[in-house]
């Protein structure tokens, strides 16, 4: 299972820092015998909130053979970025106002 919340939340926090979003998320996995694999998804809308980074993700993870075959590691990474409009601003459920 994929437990990459640490590296969305860093991603979450460096596209805060520039007003960005993003969107083209895109995974790569790198197996234990040094091969290595990605998978990319373009969304509709431009995310930078961690929890969807992450969910979008998991989907991706899901389409490799990480669940079968040993992973040496994960790079994660958003394309695609643009200025973050009012309208596209995500609230955090947590956060104050």
């Amino acid at each position: 299972m994929y437990n990459g919340f640490i590296a969305c939340r860093r991603l979450e926090a460096a596209l805060a820092l520039e007003d960005l979003a993003g969107r083209k998320v895109a995974l790569r996995v790198r197996f234990d015998d040094g091969e290595q694999t990605s998978r990319s998804r373009t969304l509709r809308r431009p995310v930078a909130a961690a929890a969807d980074l992450g969910e979008t993700a998991r989907e991706l993870l899901g389409r490799t053979q990480a669940g079968s075959r040993a992973v040496r590691g994960l790079a994660l990474s958003l394309s695609g970025l643009v200025r973050r409009q009012r309208d596209d601003r995500q609230l955090g459920l947590f956060e104050p106002r």
